[in-house]
């Protein structure tokens, strides 16, 4: 039985790629440029599962000059988000610090403290893990 849900679990995992590639394949042949990224940035997320932060990379850069500056702010953060993760898990810090402080100024831009404090956390995260980032030792008085 679990060698049954097993085959159709990795058939449903590699069905999403296909189709999250083909859904973005329809959007931007009609021109529809948010729907578009979305959908790539879900084709990126297939591709974190299968621990392919390359090929995430690839697929998130094509996005940078389509989605930049663009009125869809929050399509825009998602893109840096994820770029910002998979640089991070390919051990690019450097990009990654980028990529998060440009997610950052979006969501400030666009009053979202919740999702802004998100991000920080992640970029002080990653550089504490290369010990770029020292926390003080015991807690931290507000």
């Amino acid at each position: 039985m679990n060698i049954v849900r097993a085959v159709v679990e990795r058939a449903l995992e590699r069905d999403a790629l296909d189709l999250a590639r083909q859904s973005a394949e329809v959007f931007r042949r009609f021109g529809d440029l948010t729907r578009y990224g979305s959908a790539r940035i879900a084709e990126a997320h297939q591709l974190f599962t299968r621990r392919d932060f390359a090929a995430a990379i690839s697929v998130l850069e094509e996005l940078q000059p389509i989605l930049s500056g663009s009125s869809d702010l929050d399509t825009e953060m998602r893109l840096y988000v994820n770029l910002g993760y998979a640089y991070r898990q390919s051990g690019d810090i450097d990009r990654a610090m980028d990529a998060y402080q440009i997610a950052a100024g979006i969501v400030r831009a666009i009053g979202n403290v919740p999702e802004a404090l998100r991000i920080e956390w992640n970029l002080a995260s990653a550089l504490t893990e290369v010990g770029r980032l020292v926390m003080p030792p015991g807690p931290v008085n507000p």
